[in-house]
């Protein structure tokens, strides 16, 4: 699965009708469903938010998916080879949710 690659920018407007959007753009564009890219700055995901404070959080969440992705995918690597190892004691259980984080965000079953 594809995604769009990362910077992520998140942009945070108030609306006259007391709703807080959260938009996120892509800094060098979007794919599409058939891998065809966008131009730069087009939207990835809107969150919007009523009350206000309700969700700052997945707005910032979601902006940081990329990057996220790419560390998760970095740690794998590094820990796989270590889940015998009898000093790394939790390195076994971390490196599953590692794996499972990676293919939930692949669109796999986790």
């Amino acid at each position: 699965m594809q995604h769009t690659p990362g910077p992520w920018q998140l942009e945070v407007t108030d609306l006259r009708s007391g709703v807080r959007q959260y938009v996120i753009r892509a800094r060098d564009g979007i794919y599409g469903p058939n891998g065809e890219v966008y131009k730069p700055g087009t939207w990835v995901a809107e969150v919007n938010s009523f009350p206000l404070l309700r969700a700052p959080g997945n707005g910032t969440m979601l902006a940081a998916a990329p990057e996220m992705y790419a560390a998760l995918q970095r740690a794998e690597m590094f820990m796989a080879g270590f889940e015998d190892d009898p000093l790394q004691e939790t390195v076994k259980e971390d490196l599953a949710k590692i794996s499972g984080a990676i293919a939930k965000a692949e669109g796999e079953k986790a």
